[in-house]
């Protein structure tokens, strides 16, 4: 099946399901089971495994918990996913939150970043509190409860989804539990509380949030609209026309409650996108680019000369070699999902290897054994500490099976080679564009590195911060839901 197979059939799907009621305490829950839908449909498509791992004791626990005073001024509350963190000069920032929290902290509007990270993993903006031990409780709680029992109603909208599955002729072997669909809603409507408190103690004005369509995000959502601030997604990935949780919804879509009001996007094109497919006004959805792009090129980040210098040294100290970039991602660290790459390695002996693992798979050392079996010269640690834009303006081409990795080399002036059919339909604008390339054969993937038109000029000026300060104005003419379509 391809990305648009998988969207067609997670809406050929909802369209046997939809008439039901989803309501739950008065929530309409049906964006929580249509997204679950399209990740179990999408890992079955690329192949990924979970890569989930038990989280260790100690992330059940932080110290930045704190209950903070009662704020007397108007905050714009923060929700960052615990993933996007980057660590530039020994200390840790949030790529998507901390330059907005920072700007307009400048600008004198009063921020709070909820931080899900772990304590080790903690992101810096100017007023921070953890959140996510708090996250990984609510989830553990759902998950013990969930075993004890499931209740009538998810088991009803389960076996409705099976036979919505059976008559699509989809596999149920990707269909969601009813147990694991019932851990899910009481964690999001415990986080849902918690979250409201919050935004009701700091006055918040505004929510920002990474990733509304998992748990915490739909809680967050969920909080905001009972307090009438509005909520924008940031987004933190490629969104294309298969990505549903941000198109294909009906006029009034199902569970407006666990949507946002509007999204900060990337581009002008992803902001048509989001706008259609969320049938949002056009006010509602902000084109005010990459965050960090635009702090790293601005220069605001003074931490960062050392990370440059790194990076610099390892271009410097082999000079006639190409210098790649390979940006993996969670679930596709296996020799299946990496197989054109990995031949590519053995095939190409005057490049080295510049390999950065995702986050959330950095403790995860079946990779290298894989890349050891290539021969090739790499780099698997420097890669994967340093900031990913000290490494793009040092390398020559970026390698990919599908990370919105693309969007940022573009930026940089660094164009992308994908191996996979799946990349190809993620980034046709960027194939359009010429600044992708889809290669799924080992032996022609190798042949491409070296042919590539390898010395891009860096983009540099003040576009990206221009666009930024201008998209943190428009913030101020977002409104809640409710103002301009009613009730939700």
């Amino acid at each position: 099946m391809t990305a648009r197979a998988i969207a067609d059939a997670v809406l050929a799907i909802e369209a046997r399901v939809l008439h039901l009621d989803w309501r739950v305490n008065g929530v309409d829950l049906w964006p929580l089971y249509r997204n679950e839908v399209r990740g179990r449909l999408s890992i079955a498509l690329i192949g990924a495994t979970s890569g989930s791992r038990f989280p260790h004791l100690s992330q059940f626990l932080d110290r930045r918990e704190q209950r903070l005073p009662p704020s007397d001024e108007s905050t714009v509350v923060l929700l960052n996913n615990g993933f996007s963190r980057q660590i530039v000069g020994g200390r840790a920032f949030d790529r998507l939150c901390t330059p907005l929290a920072t700007e307009l902290e400048r600008s004198g509007q009063r921020t709070l970043l909820l931080d899900q990270g772990t304590p080790a993993d903690s992101a810096l903006a100017p007023r921070v509190r953890g959140v996510g031990a708090r996250v990984r409780r609510a989830k553990l709680a759902g998950v013990l409860k969930a075993r004890l029992g499931v209740d009538s109603w998810t088991v009803e909208r389960c076996a409705a989804l099976a036979a919505a599955y059976r008559a699509e002729g989809i596999d149920t072997a990707f269909l969601p539990t009813a147990r694991d669909m019932y851990a899910r809603q009481i964690a999001m409507f415990d986080l849902a509380m918690m979250y409201e408190g919050i935004l009701r103690e700091q006055r918040a004005n505004l929510v920002l949030q990474v990733c509304f369509y998992s748990v915490a995000g739909y809680a967050m959502n969920l909080a905001a609209h009972r307090v009438g601030a509005p909520v924008l997604d940031i987004q933190h990935g490629v969104i294309d026309p298969t990505h549903t949780a941000y198109v294909d919804w009906a006029p009034t879509p199902a569970g407006r409650a666990l949507l946002p009001d509007g999204v900060w996007t990337w581009s002008d094109a992803e902001a048509e996108l989001v706008r259609r497919g969320l049938h949002l006004p056009a006010s509602q959805v902000v084109a005010g680019g990459h965050p960090f792009v635009a702090a790293w090129q601005a220069g605001w980040l003074e931490s960062a000369s050392e990370a440059r210098a790194d990076a610099a040294a390892v271009r410097s100290a082999r000079p006639d070699m190409i210098h790649a970039l390979i940006t993996l991602q969670p679930g596709l660290m296996t020799a299946a999902a990496l197989g054109p790459l990995l031949e590519a390695m053995r095939e190409a002996p005057d490049v080295f290897w510049w390999i950065r693992q995702h986050p959330v798979e950095l403790a995860d050392e079946t990779s290298r054994a894989l890349f050891d079996q290539t021969g090739a010269k790499f780099d698997l640690d420097l890669p994967s500490s340093l900031p990913l834009y000290a490494a793009l303006e040092q390398v020559d081409i970026h390698l990919t099976h599908s990370s919105s990795t693309v969007a940022e080399a573009e930026a940089f002036g660094v164009p992308s080679l994908l191996w996979s059919d799946y990349g190809k339909e993620l980034f046709s604008d960027a194939i359009e564009r010429g600044w992708a390339v889809v290669v799924v054969d080992g032996g022609e993937l190798a042949r491409a590195i070296g042919s590539s038109d390898a010395a891009r000029p860096l983009r540099v000026g003040t576009e990206a911060v221009d666009r930024l300060l201008r998209s943190l104005e428009a913030l101020r003419s977002v409104v809640p839901y409710q103002e301009y379509r009613g009730s939700v």
